[in-house]
């Protein structure tokens, strides 16, 4: 049987390529330790597995992506509450411009009837006219408002409506209507 010793060539050499691989890993760095770093030889990247930077990489990518897993979640909730908003707003406009042209259509209405009672009243009936023409001018607007997607505010859209159903208001008065 033979016996090994300090002096077997193969042994020195094992010990020689043990050493120096321990050592490789003592001298790598994190930043060194590249995955996709092709140029990098095997002595480098065995110092990276044994030195634990690879596994330090790994943790930290994983650290980063649960970050923005977060975040993302963040983001999608937060999207979520403006598409609920935003169809919030959508519907309560719809209602509100709804209610506009109620009024509207009343104030026409109103507006015939004073017409027909007015009969051969020049007076009223121009200003009939007139409030017909504000009125229709008004519809105009608010339909090319919507038509462009740009309403006008339902506030600026019900003053307007309720100062022309003053003006009717004032006309069923001139002719003791009311």
């Amino acid at each position: 049987m033979r016996r090994l010793c300090w002096g077997d060539a193969r042994m020195k050499h094992s010990l020689f390529a043990i050493a120096v691989v321990t050592l490789a890993g003592c001298a790598t760095t994190p930043q060194d330790c590249d995955p996709g770093n092709r140029d990098a030889g095997f002595i480098n990247k065995a110092g990276c597995v044994y030195g634990g930077h690879y596994d330090q990489r790994v943790q930290e990518r994983q650290a980063i992506l649960v970050d923005e897993q977060k975040a993302n979640q963040l983001f999608r909730a937060t999207y979520d509450a403006l598409q609920q908003e935003s169809t919030q707003v959508a519907t309560d406009l719809a209602a509100q411009q709804a209610s506009v042209d109620r009024l509207s259509g009343s104030v026409k209405n109103l507006l015939g009837e004073i017409r027909s009672k007015a009969a051969g009243n020049q007076q009223i009936e121009q200003q009939i006219t007139a409030v017909e023409t504000q009125l229709q001018q008004l519809q105009t607007d608010m339909d090319a408002a919507r038509a462009s997607g740009t309403a006008m505010p339902a506030l600026q859209q019900r003053q307007q409506v309720a100062e022309l159903q003053v003006k009717v208001q004032d006309l069923q008065q001139a002719l003791g209507l009311r």
